[in-house]
């Protein structure tokens, strides 16, 4: 439990807060890094895995590996992500991603906007959500939202109960 705001520069191994109002990493962290109950973060890179837990407003540039986030979120901004990427928001969150390496998996979004994910993108229970996304490698499944954009999708393309607009486009 940290408290009020916390400024760190290049962590050599792995990382673990809980409790902090502000958390701004500079450089790396080497390893994983794991944040509880945060009310904002600003991280430059992740060597390893991301787990976000009820960590309010999120914006890193690059993780390596996986980015898992759940409860709590109102904002996520993530530039690039070398790996997989879940996020289960509770209805509100909005999701920023640039580039997902392996597959995204996405529930509880308000809004969404993907450009890139390398392969599988599912889209659930975001009912309310708007979304855009660019480019799906493999398949794209979206179960639930009020309106689409899509690019390209190299797989399989299923939509389900989206309701408003959708566009499609090759």
């Amino acid at each position: 439990s940290v408290g009020d705001e916390l400024e760190l520069t290049n962590i050599g191994g792995g990382l673990s807060v809980k409790q902090a109002s502000s958390v701004h990493v500079q450089g790396r962290v080497g390893d994983d890094a794991s944040f509880t109950e945060v009310e904002r973060l600003d991280i430059e890179r992740i060597d390893g895995d991301l787990v976000l837990i009820d960590v309010d407003v999120t914006t890193v540039k690059r993780v390596e590996g996986d980015l898992y986030g759940k409860s709590g979120i109102a904002l996520l901004h993530a530039s690039t992500i070398g790996n997989d990427c879940q996020v289960q928001g509770d209805g509100n969150a909005e999701v920023l991603l640039g580039s997902v390496g392996n597959d995204l998996a996405i529930s509880g979004a308000s809004r969404f906007e993907v450009g890139n994910v390398g392969d599988d993108c599912l889209v659930q229970e975001s009912a309310n959500g708007q979304g855009k996304i660019s480019n799906v490698g493999n398949d794209l499944k979206i179960l639930g939202a009020t309106g689409l954009q899509i690019g390209n999708v190299g797989g399989d393309c299923e939509l389900r109960d989206v309701q408003g607009e959708v566009s499609l486009s090759q």
